[in-house]
């Protein structure tokens, strides 16, 4: 694009939309992505369109809930490259990641991209999902807003993600039974508890945390979570093991 030359509809769309699972209501936005399909609508019966608008009616699609219109309009791009297989992956993984029904399983979506002719270079699967809270052993924490979480498959058996400060190599099982989501809010979880246990919380990891919980919240993990000295006198015979 010549430098000054305005930008297109589909790229200020594409700039702007993620994919989300929480289709948004009969608001002001809403009206806007309708607004914005019927845009990009007109473009594609014009017969004078790109790839990239085919990609700005499929991501709006998924915002408004309509994930099967918008996976098929994905897939006609796939086969052009790597990038659009790539967005076709990530929007089947969040739909299979949350149990959104799709008839496709983690393991058929991640061995479609690896063993696909366009990923020559194997190149790692990175994304953003939201996670909505934290369960620890007894508790909800419920998060102020929603917590960017980047993943990144490696490979068909490793995992890797960051969340802030927080980050993790996982070896991971790809699961094969269609709709069962992974649940990737546990990796966080069990981060957070190995820190704290280890000692190895600090300021930066509170500091974090504090961005999305009350600090009587965060406090109150972490006293969860800090290893205590056996009382010797204390009968622990009738206590019953927790399991994480």
């Amino acid at each position: 694009m010549a430098a000054g030359q305005p930008k297109r509809l589909s790229e200020k769309i594409l700039e702007s939309f993620i994919f989300s699972l929480s289709p948004v209501k009969k608001t002001a936005a809403e009206l806007e992505v309708y607004r914005l399909r019927r845009e990009v609508t007109k473009i594609l019966d014009s017969g004078k369109y790109t790839s990239e608008d085919v990609l700005a009616l499929a991501v709006l699609e998924f915002n408004l809930g309509n994930y099967s219109e918008s996976l098929k309009l994905m897939s006609n791009l796939s086969s052009k490259s790597l990038r659009y297989l790539q967005i076709l992956t990530v929007a089947k993984l969040t739909l299979v990641h949350s149990s959104v029904f799709i008839e496709e399983s983690e393991n058929s979506v991640i061995g479609q991209y690896f063993n696909s002719k366009l990923n020559k270079m194997n190149e790692p699967l990175n994304y953003i999902v939201y996670l909505h809270s934290i369960f620890g052993i007894r508790t909800r924490y419920s998060l102020k807003s929603e917590l960017p979480f980047n993943i990144y498959y490696k490979s068909e058996n490793e995992l890797s993600w960051t969340c802030g400060p927080f980050e993790n190599d996982e070896q991971i099982v790809l699961y094969e039974e269609p709709n069962k989501a992974r649940q990737l809010h546990v990796l966080l979880e069990n981060n957070i508890q190995n820190k704290i246990i280890n000692q190895e919380f600090t300021d930066k990891h509170r500091n974090f945390l504090q961005n999305f919980l009350d600090a009587e919240e965060v406090e109150h993990l972490i006293q969860e979570f800090t290893p205590r000295e056996i009382d010797r006198n204390k009968d622990y015979s009738q206590y019953i093991a927790v399991s994480l």
